[in-house]
């Protein structure tokens, strides 16, 4: 139980494996032209021992060298859709945010504008005037 526990610890150590070297293993595997293939290798790396070994024991048949490389296509695809330090190259959350916080911006100098329209500050002519440039200093 308690070299069960140990194995567990030592393959679930590897918390944040890097997809470029995942792509590159499991692409390895897919395309060595050897007879027997090197299949398995990035799930080792993943700490997936059990797949490996099963990727191994299968590496006569084309199954794992097919599974190799659609894996390291995805991996591939994950590792390009992230930046040089391990983080996506746009920031999704602050992106998103500051596109909010714009809109919410020009909304609020819109309904302030409207405002001082309706209480007789401002002409018609020039709300429209200032609601215009509101919205081509924007876009």
């Amino acid at each position: 139980m308690r070299e069960a526990q140990s194995l567990q610890a030592f393959w679930s150590s590897r918390e944040h494996p890097t997809p470029v070297v995942v792509a590159t293993l499991a692409f390895i595997g897919a395309f060595t032209p050897t007879p027997i293939a090197l299949t398995g290798l990035h799930q080792f790396y993943l700490g997936r021992p059990r797949w490996g070994v099963l990727y191994l024991l299968l590496g006569w048949t084309p199954i794992p060298r097919v599974a190799c490389a659609l894996e390291g296509l995805g991996y591939l695809i994950i590792a390009l859709n992230q930046g040089p330090l391990g983080g996506p190259l746009l920031p999704q959350g602050s992106a998103k945010s500051e596109i909010a916080a714009q809109t919410q911006a020009m909304v609020a100098a819109i309904r302030d504008l409207e405002r001082l329209r309706q209480e007789g500050l401002i002409t018609e002519q020039e709300f429209e005037q200032q609601r215009r440039q509101l919205l081509e200093t924007d876009l």
